[in-house]
């Protein structure tokens, strides 16, 4: 065998990966796993930039059919979304619940009943 032939032969491997499509799997994960971190901040971040990532892994892709990393960038568009949506979502059941809550308290506050017995208690 030549040598024009070997290196040849060595260039059949596997095309080389993105990484953007590498990092948004690595964030999507991270984005789920641990995105209750900080209140879900963490979650709504990494599943925003996991998305931004895939979207701009797939293009290149796209553009160079000779660079592999189509499968992570997708899994990572997918667990991106599913973070995001997950901690939005919980996000918005604790924003309704403590608007629910200080609202329940602002009329129990201002009934008649907690008025009289405050003037009652202080005599």
């Amino acid at each position: 065998m030549s040598e024009t032939e070997n290196v040849g032969a060595a260039n059949t491997g596997a095309p080389k990966s993105n990484g953007m499509a590498t990092a948004s799997l690595v964030l999507g994960i991270v984005s789920i796993a641990l995105g209750w971190i900080l209140g879900g901040i963490l979650g709504i971040i990494t599943g925003i930039l996991a998305i931004i990532l895939a979207v701009v892994a797939k293009k290149k892709i796209k553009a160079d059919p000779s660079v592999g990393g189509k499968g992570a960038a997708t899994g990572g568009m997918i667990t991106g979304i599913i973070g995001l949506v997950l901690y939005a979502i919980i996000w918005i059941i604790v924003i309704v619940f403590l608007s629910t809550a200080a609202s329940g308290l602002e009329d129990a506050f201002n009934s008649q009943e907690f008025q009289d017995a405050l003037r009652n208690s202080n005599n």
